[in-house]
């Protein structure tokens, strides 16, 4: 007999980061994937980056998925 995998929402108030940073350390999750837009360097470092600050404050491997408008259509 096969499962089929689910997946629970979660909304919590906070930053991207510390949220995610807990759950993932509460969870011993083995793999977070989150996505990016990648607005462009000057955006970055005016605004600030949120798959920036994962990438450095996330333990575990981080798979960052990068989002391009018209590419895989």
């Amino acid at each position: 007999m096969s499962t089929t995998p689910s997946a629970d929402v979660i909304i919590e108030h906070g930053t991207p980061g510390r949220l995610l940073a807990d759950y993932v350390e509460n969870e011993h999750a083995d793999l977070t994937v989150i996505g990016s837009h990648g607005r462009g360097v000057l955006f970055d470092a005016l605004i600030g980056s949120t798959a920036q600050s994962l990438i450095e404050s996330l333990e575990g491997d981080l798979l960052v998925v990068h989002y391009r408008p018209g590419k895989g259509q």
